[in-house]
């Protein structure tokens, strides 16, 4: 208290003195440079914003008041820049001050909203349907937005069977393997782990088996070994085995199932209705309904008498013959009109040179059975060839005689034209043909003479 006496004493002089002090006046002072800018997008550099002031004394600082900035952002004191890069999106509000010289100051709430960058699929739907077992055409997933490098996740929903997704090169690919319709979501995420999903749909369909091989043959006959029928496949992967579906097969016969091959030798006559499948390696198939007939074996010629024929011209006819295999074609009896001949496959052929009716046997012998016809082939003469025209005559030249003329032909009497060979000849078989005629009517007029006398 001794000490603290002379201190008071001491002021109370001053202020009896010089009378009671006052506080100086605070200036007046005024933000400037406006609100920073927002919204901004989540790791881009913030535009930077200098809060600047005026009606203080210079220099002047910054700080921050309340609330809090955007994660990635500072405020400076000495420069009073907000800036940086901000990396959570959300909506942040705090208030600055700027302060004087003189530590007056003034205050300003500012609100700055960071948002997520924009990430966009862009690579378009992925290939849909493809075939089981076929290679799946490779869909690399690509996006733009956000900052690279991108990867792939499998948000929902599950693959098709046989493929898979790429997280680091965003690539969908394998071989599908079960058919069906598979969707799922693919979620493209960025550096930053901001990201973008796309819904997916791929149909996996059944491969198409075709069987190639068409029907086998029908009829056959017992106690003959079947033409083997290989049956074949095309579609899926090989190699295609053969099975029995549903039915029964002819009683002797049998279906191999590696080769492929229906064989045998029939032993019952029936009609055989059964269905046959074709497998692919991966049991993907086809079926096809079979009939076959098995009926006893009995040759029965089938094609008829043959056409007619002209002496001259080139002659084809075939003969036919059903209910038996391996049928061959002789001649059994009677003679084959000149210059045709009969083949073992039937087919009587070549250039008749003869006119006339000619009957004779054919035979046709299957492998069990065989049948005879009798036939008649008619072979007629040849058409008589039809006159040529006669040229235009020509006036002769002078001093020569004019063939148009009417001559006398030696011994007749008749007037002819000496131009036209043809002409001359037309009168002799005239001629020729009166003269016939007489003698017809003289012999008639004899023969009623004699029975009459």
């Amino acid at each position: 208290m001794k000490t603290l006496r002379p201190i008071m004493i001491l002021s109370a002089l001053m202020v009896l003195i010089f009378g009671t002090a006052q506080p100086a006046a605070a200036a007046t002072i005024t933000i400037t440079s406006g609100d920073p800018t927002s919204p901004v997008t989540a790791y881009e550099p913030y535009p930077t914003h200098t809060f600047t002031a005026s009606g203080g004394t210079e220099p002047y600082t910054a700080s921050l008041r309340s609330g809090s900035l955007p994660v990635g952002m500072a405020l400076s004191s000495i420069s009073r820049n907000l800036s940086g890069t901000p990396t959570t999106p959300g909506t942040y509000t705090f208030g600055v001050r700027i302060t004087d010289k003189d530590g007056s100051y003034a205050d300003q709430d500012v609100t700055v909203e960071v948002v997520a960058p924009t990430i966009t699929i862009t690579s378009g739907d992925p290939t849909s349907p493809v075939t089981a077992y076929e290679p799946y055409p490779t869909h690399t997933f690509t996006a733009s937005g956000g900052t690279e490098p991108y990867t792939a996740s499998l948000r929902s929903g599950s693959l098709p069977v046989g493929m898979a997704l790429s997280s680091l090169s965003r690539n969908l690919s394998g071989t599908p393997t079960t058919p069906g319709t598979y969707t799922f979501g693919v979620r493209i995420t960025d550096a930053n782990g901001f990201y973008a999903e796309q819904e997916v749909t791929v149909e996996v369909v059944a491969p198409t088996i075709t069987i190639t091989s068409g029907a086998p043959t029908s009829p056959w006959f017992t106690g003959q070994p079947y033409p083997t029928h290989t049956f074949t496949a095309s579609g899926g992967t090989g190699p295609h085995t053969l099975s029995l579906r549903s039915g029964s097969l002819p009683v002797g016969m049998a279906l191999s199932s590696i080769s492929g091959k229906l064989s045998g030798t029939p032993t019952s006559t029936g009609t055989y209705t059964f269905g046959i499948r074709m497998t692919d390696a991966n049991g993907f198939y086809a079926e096809q309904n079979v009939t076959v007939v098995i009926a006893d074996p009995a040759t029965t010629i089938t094609s008829g008498d043959p056409p007619l024929g002209t002496v001259g011209e080139a002659y084809s006819f075939r003969f036919t013959a059903a209910g038996d295999s391996d049928i061959r074609f002789s001649l059994a009896a009677g003679d084959l009109p000149d210059g045709l001949t009969l083949a073992p496959d039937g087919v009587l052929g070549g250039t008749p040179e003869a006119v006339g009716s000619f009957r004779f046997t054919v035979k046709a012998t299957g492998t069990a059975t065989s049948d005879t016809a009798e036939v008649t082939v008619t072979i007629a003469a040849a058409p008589s060839p039809t006159p040529s025209p006669t040229s235009t005559p020509t006036s002769p030249a002078p001093g020569t005689p004019d063939p148009a003329s009417p001559t006398t032909t030696p011994g007749s009497g008749l007037p002819v034209t000496g131009s036209s060979t043809a002409t001359m000849l037309l009168l002799g078989v005239a001629a020729i043909a009166v003269g016939g005629m007489i003698l017809v009517v003289l012999r008639v007029r004899r023969q009623r003479f004699t029975a009459g006398g």
